[in-house]
């Protein structure tokens, strides 16, 4: 039985050790030029060398932070303006919708002040013909009762007239009949007496006391 081989035509014992060889020579000239790239940097790590870095070092890093800030810069210009914009568009669509409230509500409020001024000119035209209708028929009412007043009075004026006009009549009657029948009297009484006192008659005709 024949021992195996690779593709090659090698047997693997073989690869393997030609592997573990160049692997072997690989890591000695890493570490050779391990050695040589460490002695190469302390050689040139001079203070000329280090000033040199440190200043390309500070120079990028100033260019880098001037872009930087340039670009943070721009970035906050870009933001103001855009936030200017952004709240002058606020401002100016609130602006607008304060506006427009303010004419809707005026528009609402002169109505409204229309529509009760002209409830309040209705209700004043019908309080006003119903005041003129109630007073016109009050004034029918007082001059009905004033009339009707002067009627009852006016008869009342007349009865009473002719009633003071029949007693007056009737009071004249008596009186004359009582002053008619006391002058008969005092005419029966003084002729009775005269005849039997004759000399009364010439004490009353010469007016002379009788002694």
């Amino acid at each position: 039985m024949s021992s195996p081989e690779t593709v090659t035509g090698k047997q693997p014992q073989v690869t393997f050790v030609e592997n573990l060889i160049d692997t072997l020579s690989s890591l000695s000239f890493w570490k050779y030029e391990r050695v040589r790239m460490t002695k190469e940097i302390e050689n040139e790590t001079s203070s000329s060398s280090l000033t040199k870095c440190l200043s390309h070092r500070d120079s990028a890093l100033t260019k880098s932070r001037s872009h930087r800030d340039s670009a943070l810069t721009k970035r906050l210009s870009h933001r103001d303006s855009a936030l200017t914009k952004s709240r002058s568009h606020r401002d100016s669509a609130l602006t607008k919708r304060i506006s427009h409230r303010d004419s809707a509500l005026t528009k609402r409020l002169s109505h409204r002040d229309s529509a009760l001024t002209k409830r309040l000119s209705h209700r004043d035209s019908a309080l006003t013909k119903r005041l003129s209708h109630r007073d016109s028929a009050l004034t029918k009412c007082l001059s009905h009762r004033d009339s009707a007043l002067t009627k009852r009075l006016s008869h009342r004026d007349s009865a009473l007239t002719k009633s003071l006009s029949h007693r007056d009549s009737a009071l004249t009657k008596r009186l004359s009949h009582r002053d008619s029948a006391l002058t008969k009297s005092l005419s029966q009484r003084d002729s009775a007496l005269t005849q039997r006192h004759p000399i009364l008659l010439r004490t009353h005709a010469t007016g002379l006391p009788f002694i």
